[in-house]
């Protein structure tokens, strides 16, 4: 299972980022967040509407590879309520809401899509 480390590192950060229009409506979420295992993951931010997966038979939350792709051996979980850094990656994470898929940094692809129904994604 991921770990989060605050020692040392920044409570903020100076970027302008579009989350109020990415998120739409949050009908429900996982109480409490997961911290994920960024491990592979290149990006300076996890952004809002990116995808979580959960590896399967562990409690090992990610976000989802850029390409869209779920893993083999991974389960779609929901998307990134509010964008955070990399560095901290302690999130919010939908699981029934709605999604403005056009404006997320990366798509996320049909499969992905699917294995989420409880989220519905727009493109406004």
């Amino acid at each position: 299972m991921a770990e989060l480390n605050l020692n040392g590192t920044k409570s903020g950060y100076d970027e302008d980022f579009d989350d109020s229009i990415i998120i739409i409506q949050n009908d429900y979420d996982i109480a409490g967040g997961k911290v994920l295992d960024t491990t592979g993951f290149s990006d300076m931010y996890i952004h809002a509407g990116h995808g979580v997966i959960q590896e399967d038979g562990t409690e090992n939350y990610k976000p989802l590879p850029v390409s869209g792709t779920i893993p083999v051996g991974h389960t779609a979980v929901g998307v990134v309520i509010a964008t955070v850094p990399t560095a901290q990656p302690a999130v919010g994470v939908m699981i029934h809401g709605v999604v403005n898929n056009a404006a997320t940094k990366y798509t996320l692809n049909s499969a992905f899509i699917a294995a989420t129904s409880r989220i519905l994604y727009t493109k406004d």
